[in-house]
Formats: C-alpha cells, structure tokens, sequence
C-alpha cells in the first residue's frame, strides 16, 4: 500500500526507483548475511557457493543449503513488480476485476506449489494476494476515494470467497 501511495505521489524512472530501495535494505542484509554464511561454510553447515546464491538474492529458489533468508528476496521481488504493477492498475477501469483475479491467481499457485510439495516457497507466494490488495488499497487512499455500495459488494464477495479458501 506505501509502495501504491509512494509512486502515486511521484512518478519514478524504473531503475531510480529500484536504486533507492536497494541502497536501503541490501547494505544492511550484506552486512548480516556474508558474516553469517561464512561461520555456517566454516562449521561445515553451508558450501562456499551459497555465499554467491546469498548474495545474489537466489538461494530461497534454489533451497541451497545454508541459505540465509527469504524476506530480502522477497520484498525485491515485490519491489520489482510495483511499478508495473501498478501503472496497469492505475491505468485500468476495471480494477477491482484486475486485483481480484491477481489475488486468486496468487492463491492458484500457492495450491499447486503445496500440491507439489514446495512448501519453502509458500512465504512469499502467499504475500502476492495482499499485495494486490495493498497496492489497490493505496491506490484509493492517494485518489480519496469514498466507499460506496459497489465497493462494498465487492469487499463483501471477496471476504466470503476467501472464508470458502480458508474451509476449502
């Protein structure tokens, strides 16, 4: 939803805006991740190559051994997206219809990833539904949009599909 907003607010060249996230969360995850995958390869827990899997922001698709995190991944991943994303929902008059089939597509491949048997994949395949509700939500906020009955039904349908995914 901050992303919707930010960009919302002031329109961004793709690399400026993926440049000012990194600068912000990589230096930080260096700082924490090579010390750390270097005292696991020392202690035999980890292979040299994961330090590069690590630093690549790869080792949560591969499930190397001894990989660091999955939150940094995932948020760049998710930056990456936001601005295409966005431009088309922006850009829609149908976005609503946009967001609701982003939001089942994303619980179709969560199904089919637990199906599978790809359980390590599952925290951030499971974000990609709130995260075409945030940047919608976002969206409304910056354009103070007022609820009226139709959104209501649409919030609505969307709660009780998603109690029936919950039972299901």
């Amino acid at each position: 939803m901050g992303l919707a907003m930010s960009l919302d607010r002031k329109a961004q060249p793709y690399g400026e805006f993926m440049t000012r996230r990194a600068a912000r969360i990589l230096p930080g995850y260096y700082l924490v991740m090579i010390p750390y995958t270097l005292w696991c390869v020392a202690r035999g827990t980890a292979f040299l190559s994961t330090l590069v899997w690590n630093s690549g922001l790869v080792s949560y698709w591969i499930n190397c051994k001894g990989k660091f995190n999955w939150y940094v991944t995932g948020i760049m991943i998710f930056y990456a997206l936001t601005p295409w994303c966005f431009r088309r929902l922006k850009q829609s008059r149908h976005r609503e219809i946009l967001v609701g089939g982003g939001v089942a597509l994303g619980l179709l491949v969560c199904q089919i990833l637990m199906r599978d048997g790809y359980w390590n994949h599952l925290d951030i395949m499971y974000r990609f539904p709130i995260f075409f509700v945030g940047l919608l939500l976002g969206l409304y906020i910056r354009q103070g949009r007022k609820v009226g009955w139709k959104d209501g039904l649409f919030w609505g349908v969307s709660l009780a599909l998603g109690g029936v995914y919950l039972l299901a």
